[in-house]
């Protein structure tokens, strides 16, 4: 009797709903991203309207009717925002093939932190000197030169400098940009408080290194 007694325990709707409600807030601790913690908000928060429902507990469910409705109209809020901003095909290209974890709204303010040049033979970077810009490559191509023997040659939607623009630290190449190059730069340090704002950018940009790096590896 008493496990036909626990069964029924498990199976009651209100007691599932109240437990699942708690697991689903503990997990929304683990998002950062502001939907998806909304939505998994909403989501608890219908459990615990649920379970005041099932389990005739009328404050749980009227007091979880405005948190509803707050979660919800923030949610619209949020997707009316990303689909206003409109990114031009190159940006949205940069975006989908270096920062495909990066929504639109976040990645258009780290794509208006920067400034669009075009440059011919030109030095960008020093080797042993400080990096006060990272450089995103839209069209040309620039040289590398880690020894004097050793010079790779860097194309379209390649990332430099982006070691320095983490660290700090000194250049451990000279890069030259060849015939009309042209970039997109951002400020080391407007960078660097831009990702201190904007932890899911710091995601991304880190990421975007990290693939960066391999690439220059193999």
């Amino acid at each position: 009797m008493r496990d036909w007694a626990l069964w029924d325990r498990v199976l009651d709707g209100g007691w599932l709903s109240l437990n699942l409600a708690y697991l689903v807030y503990a997990v929304s601790g683990l998002f950062r991203d502001m939907l998806r913690l909304r939505l998994t908000l909403l989501g608890a928060t219908a459990l615990f309207i649920i379970y005041g429902v099932v389990a005739e507990i009328w404050s749980v469910f009227w007091w979880n009717l405005p948190v509803a409705t707050v979660h919800a109209w923030g949610i619209w809020m949020l997707l009316k925002q990303r689909r206003a901003v409109n990114l031009n095909a190159e940006a949205e290209a940069v975006r989908t093939l270096l920062y495909p974890d990066l929504d639109r709204v976040s990645f258009n303010q780290m794509w208006h932190a920067s400034d669009e040049h075009t440059v011919s033979n030109k030095v960008l970077i020093t080797k042993g000197e400080p990096v006060d810009e990272l450089f995103l490559i839209l069209d040309g191509d620039v040289d590398v030169a880690v020894r004097d023997d050793l010079v790779v040659r860097l194309g379209r939607l390649r990332i430099v400098g982006e070691m320095s623009s983490v660290t700090g630290g000194n250049a451990t190449a000279t890069v030259t940009a060849n015939d009309n190059v042209r970039i997109r730069t951002w400020n080391k340090e407007k960078f660097a408080r831009l990702l201190e704002d904007h932890p899911e950018i710091e995601r991304a940009h880190l990421r975007a290194i990290g693939h960066e790096l391999t690439r220059k590896l193999t």
